[in-house]
């Protein structure tokens, strides 16, 4: 963690000093400066805030606002949003269902995982890559899947990113959640 921690602040603190020793002075040079800067300061903000969120979890000091919710509008909104706001080269594709269904969900802690996950596959994905959004509903389950074409997580990492006894009580074979650069995620009515 402190590698995390330190990367970013020392980027920002060499380019601060190189502002300072007169590279303000070269408009070209002083707006890529300040652009790293801002970009490092903004993953700091990210990294904190994760942070509190994780001690939060640990702490048991969240709840949990369910809100009943069109589900496959829900998505939409999220996947419309990404396309807005993409800088590089990546495609959508939506593999949603025609009708539209309800669930209860706190949409605003369901956003922050599927904005994760989506911001992981933008970031890790090639150029003119594809990110695919599939929701499957069984019944009570609604499956969401997220995939993109980038390198995807080694297999001998992916028991420190899931429990594998957690994820076979929910039912996904280890095919489904173990295919590289997909995440799964599972909501039960």
């Amino acid at each position: 963690m402190s590698h995390e921690l330190r990367t970013p602040l020392t980027t920002m603190k060499s380019y601060l000093e190189a502002l300072q020793d007169g590279a303000v002075d070269d408009k070209r040079l002083a707006t890529k400066f300040l652009d790293v800067t801002q970009n490092e300061t903004e993953r700091m903000i990210r990294l904190v805030n994760d942070l509190l969120q994780l001690s939060k979890l640990d702490a048991k000091d969240y709840t949990i606002n369910p809100q009943r919710t069109d589900y496959v509008d829900f998505c939409n909104r999220i996947i419309d949003r990404f396309e807005m706001t993409k800088k590089q080269n990546i495609r959508f594709v939506r593999e949603l269902p025609k009708r539209s269904f309800y669930v209860d969900i706190d949409r605003d802690k369901l956003t922050q995982v599927i904005d994760n996950i989506i911001s992981n596959a933008m970031k890790y994905s090639p150029e003119g890559g594809t990110i695919t959004f599939k929701v499957i509903k069984r019944g009570l389950d609604v499956k969401t899947k997220i995939s993109d074409q980038g390198v995807g997580i080694p297999k001998e990492n992916l028991t420190k990113v899931f429990n594998r006894a957690s994820i076979a009580s929910i039912g996904l074979d280890q095919e489904d959640w173990a295919e590289p650069g997909s995440v799964w995620l599972l909501l039960r009515k």
